[in-house]
């Protein structure tokens, strides 16, 4: 896990950041949901998108919050998807996302 600023600028628009991750294969770990908005909008298949939500602040907590998700959803990570992580629960949502109507 490396920050985005050490290679796109700390500003970078959302979009360019989906991109930078889809051209080095990489898993967006956030806690702006903005991200998971612009995938469903887009109907992309990749990235593939962490959302934490209720982590603590603390480094090492979400740290630790990453890394027990992880283990359970790493497969799914691979192939496509968004992940909320919560303290108590890691919700599962495949990419890419389609409206069923």
């Amino acid at each position: 896990m490396q920050p985005m600023c050490d290679w796109l600028a700390c500003r970078a628009a959302d979009e360019e950041v989906m991109a930078f991750a889809v051209a080095e294969g990489r898993v967006l770990i956030t806690t702006d949901t903005d991200f998971g908005t612009l995938l469903a909008l887009s109907g992309d298949a990749r990235p593939s998108v962490v959302l934490l939500r209720g982590i603590a602040d603390s480094l090492e907590e979400r740290h630790a919050a990453i890394v027990r998700a992880l283990e359970r959803i790493e497969d799914e990570l691979l192939s496509g998807a968004v992940a909320l992580v919560e303290p108590n629960r890691v919700r599962l949502r495949s990419l890419p996302i389609v409206d069923p109507g």
